[in-house]
């Protein structure tokens, strides 16, 4: 006959991770989580916008300037196959991206970090794993919710342009000191006066507005819940034209 003694050891609080079982105080630190109420003071357009410098060890860089681009969120550097791209996970659904998703429907973001809190996901979480818990209905009585935002976009551009007069200044010097035996009338002459006078950074940055307005529904009961919202989203470019 075999007989199992139960022997009760004090340990810390413990977490399921993987296809294991570790000390809580060992992934505190792999485990990086976000709230709803941090995402919506960002006011951020997109999701990875919403997780800057929130997040230790967790950089989100940005591929473009244009409005809207998409962000690369690196976790743990650059992979074995030269990609920073991590695992987006959904309400438990593998995702390709999250393009579509509105920052206010998240209800919180969970970002694993290390080998062993991502180790479920195999080499795919070499990157990292991304973990988006979207905002659920509310049991009893219905709920509306409305937001709206706008806001004005510039470019910070603090260093001086020449005008027009310190332009050819700046030419009829030089063109004196290229050519020893020429005078001041000859470089003038090279270099006319002019009565244009743009200043071509102020042509080409405008300020950008960008607005955002969105509503949502959400409500049920024991049984069943529902959550809708529907948003709108406009930014233009900095960038003239």
């Amino acid at each position: 006959d075999v007989v199992l003694e139960s022997d009760v050891l004090g340990v810390d609080e413990v977490i399921v991770v993987g296809y294991g079982v570790t000390k809580k105080s060992l992934v505190t630190g792999a485990i990086a989580k976000i709230g709803s109420e941090e995402i919506a003071n960002t006011r951020s357009t997109r999701v990875e916008s919403a997780l800057q410098g929130k997040t230790a060890g967790v950089l989100v860089q940005q591929s473009s300037g244009a409005p809207g681009a998409e962000q690369n969120i690196i976790i743990r550097g650059v992979g074995s196959d030269n990609s920073v791209r991590p695992i987006y996970v959904i309400d438990g659904m593998r995702t390709d991206g999250i393009d579509w998703l509105d920052p206010e429907d998240i209800e919180s973001i969970e970002i694993l970090k290390d080998a062993s809190s991502a180790a479920i996901y195999g080499t795919e979480g070499g990157n990292g794993v991304v973990l988006i818990t979207t905002k659920q209905g509310r049991g009893g009585k219905t709920n509306l919710s409305f937001s709206s935002s706008y806001g004005i976009q510039e470019a910070v551009s603090n260093f001086k342009v020449m005008d027009t007069e310190s332009y050819l200044k700046y030419y009829r010097t030089a063109y004196i000191n290229d050519n020893p035996t020429k005078k001041m009338e000859d470089a003038i002459n090279a270099f006319p006066d002019s009565d244009v006078n743009t200043n071509w950074l102020d042509q080409i940055f405008n300020p950008a507005p960008t607005q955002k307005h969105k509503i949502s529904v959400d409500g049920g009961d024991e049984k069943s819940k529902y959550y809708l919202s529907v948003s709108y989203t406009n930014q233009d470019g900095i960038i003239g034209g």
